[in-house]
């Protein structure tokens, strides 16, 4: 840019020189060749003043100055370009011809290979982690008789009628697993809830409404079935199956010539046989409340639902079977010594138990004289209905007196 500038400079002055000025009465001539663009305008047949001269010349633009330089330039002869003359490419040399080495004496031929070793065996992956078994060995599947629960004291049952069968209390695993984080969700047990209701009614409930019992299974799945290792429902439904194994067991003791009456008694050896006689070979523990009357029994099974031997009442104990005006309904009535069984302690007592053994002997006979007449409908329904009722008053008073 600087050469452009300098060029431009060198040729105004150049110009200057080159333009012939004539002076003529004060005036200068300035006369520019008549190849200029500027001459029509500039050469004219009458001089100007210096002053003229330089407003005219100060009028052209500098647009068309530089419009001059360029053509000026352009009129140049350009310097020819010099090009560096191209080396031609060398010529390969011809190398000579290697000699082959002359030949070497023939090696051996080589051994046979050795067969490659046999890979080693590879252990058999991981299988995996099986859950930890579970502690729980065996379950306590424990039934009641609904008369004798509602004759405890205490007992507020509101369920009326009593179901005349024996009903689930619960199954307990023995011992505990470790608890569940399952909680009690009655929606789970909606297609079973009708078997729950029939077969583990709350005998303190007024069956009314629907899930009315829900709070006696809740009971039993905190305290018992979160620890057994199972699911909610797989529980309940596992309960449900092993009271059907051996369901109906009021119809199976009658078939041993066992029956709720108010005329008979049964010792425990009796009852113990014929138990062990419908459970396959296997006996029950039987469990009384404060009042005498027979609760609850208990059959232990383990996962495949056999029975084993459990405790017992004690070996003086017998069971009878009575009736009462208060809460009507028969009921197994049991007397016996203090026994504890799996942490569930029934009271009984000996000394009355004794006592009614040895004394009321005649009064049980008579009774049974009187139902043998009724069976035999040899006297009048009403004469008959007053002879139990005075004999029911007797040894209720005989009983008070000797408890005194």
């Amino acid at each position: 840019m600087k050469t452009l500038i300098l060029l431009f400079l060198l040729i105004n002055i150049a110009g200057s020189f080159s333009r012939p000025n004539y002076m003529h009465g004060g005036f200068t001539i300035d006369l520019i060749e008549t190849d200029s663009p500027l001459s029509p305008l500039y050469n004219s047949n009458y001089a100007r003043s210096d002053h003229q001269k330089s407003a005219f010349l100060r009028s052209v633009s500098r647009a068309s100055r530089f419009s001059i330089l360029l053509n000026y330039l352009s009129s140049l002869r350009k310097p020819p370009v010099r090009r560096r003359p191209t080396k031609p490419p060398p010529t390969p040399t011809p190398t000579p011809a290697r000699r082959p080495p002359p030949p070497s004496p023939r090696a051996p031929p080589p051994s046979p290979r050795a067969p490659p070793p046999s890979p080693r065996p590879r252990a058999p992956p991981p299988s995996p982690r099986a859950p930890p078994p579970s502690p729980v060995k065996s379950f306590i599947l424990a039934v009641q008789w609904p008369h004798g629960v509602c004759s405890r004291s205490g007992a507020r049952c509101m369920m009326n009628p009593l179901p005349n069968e024996f009903t689930i209390h619960g199954l307990w695993p023995q011992p505990n697993g470790p608890p569940s984080s399952e909680g009690f969700d009655s929606p789970k047990l909606s297609p079973i809830t009708t078997e729950l209701t029939k077969n583990w009614p709350d005998l303190e409930v007024a069956q009314v409404k629907s899930f009315v019992n829900a709070p006696f299974w809740t009971r039993q799945w905190t305290k018992h079935g979160k620890e057994s290792g199972m699911g909610l429902r797989e529980y309940y439904e596992k309960t449900l199956k092993l009271f059907k194994d051996f369901g109906g067991l009021k119809g199976k003791l009658a078939a041993e010539n066992i029956t709720p009456t108010i005329l008979k008694t049964y010792k425990l050896a009796a009852i113990e046989a014929a138990l062990k006689k419908i459970n396959g070979g296997f006996s029950c523990t039987v469990i009384c409340n404060e009042r005498k009357t027979v609760k609850r029994s208990k059959f232990k099974r383990f996962g495949s639902a056999t029975m084993v031997r459990c405790n017992r009442c004690g070996a003086t104990t017998i069971i009878k079977t009575s009736w009462t005006p208060i809460n009507p309904g028969r009921r197994f009535y049991c007397c016996g010594k203090r026994v504890s069984s799996h942490g569930i302690i029934a009271w009984y007592d000996p000394p009355m138990c004794d006592r009614v053994v040895q004394i009321i002997p005649g009064l049980l006979n008579s009774m049974n004289r009187i139902q043998g007449e009724l069976d035999g409908k040899t006297v009048e329904t009403k004469r008959l209905k007053k002879v139990l009722v005075i004999s029911w008053v007797f040894f209720i008073v005989y009983q008070l007196v000797l408890k005194m």
